[in-house]
């Protein structure tokens, strides 16, 4: 596994969680390319836009905005760890505002296997809770990707 970089964007950490996952629990990762090939899923982290583009083989995350995006996701960097360290789920985020999600409902609900799927991975990776810390310490770079007023009224909020 490779290591992450000072000034840690959500990309960097997004692309090294992946290779993680893939390396270190194949089956998770091959299951959630299998849910979301052929899609792409757009998130946008403190105003930082990441795509993630789904094949049958591999995940490929792509530091700008999705061409065609089935599921567009705003949060911030603190509510990613939150929700890696269990302090709520993504339906009470949602819920509570802390995350906005957009897309058609089929959509959606393949999404939210997806993200199950790769938090089930992601726990039974050893060297996940490294890459956790060093993200969560890592200082957050600034000036990166659309605003979040830019990444909001986009496709149907759940």
């Amino acid at each position: 596994m490779s290591s992450l970089p000072d000034g840690e964007s959500f990309y960097q950490f997004l692309e090294t969680a992946l290779s993680t996952l893939r390396q270190e629990c194949e089956p998770s990762y091959r299951l959630l390319c299998e849910l979301l090939t052929p899609r792409q899923v757009q998130i946008t982290v403190d105003g930082e836009v990441v795509t993630l583009d789904f094949d049958l083989s591999q995940v490929s995350v792509l530091p700008v905005a999705g061409t065609n995006p089935i599921v567009r996701m705003v949060m911030s960097r603190e509510t990613i760890l939150d929700l890696t360290d269990a302090k709520f789920t993504l339906q009470g985020a949602i819920l509570d505002g802390l995350v906005e999600i957009h897309g058609d409902l089929k959509d959606l609900v393949l999404f939210h296997e997806g993200w199950l799927t790769f938090m089930r991975g992601a726990i039974r990776c050893p060297s996940f809770p490294d890459l956790l810390e060093r993200y969560r310490f890592a200082p957050a770079p600034v000036g990166r990707g659309e605003t979040r007023r830019q990444a909001e009224g986009l496709g149907r909020h759940l």
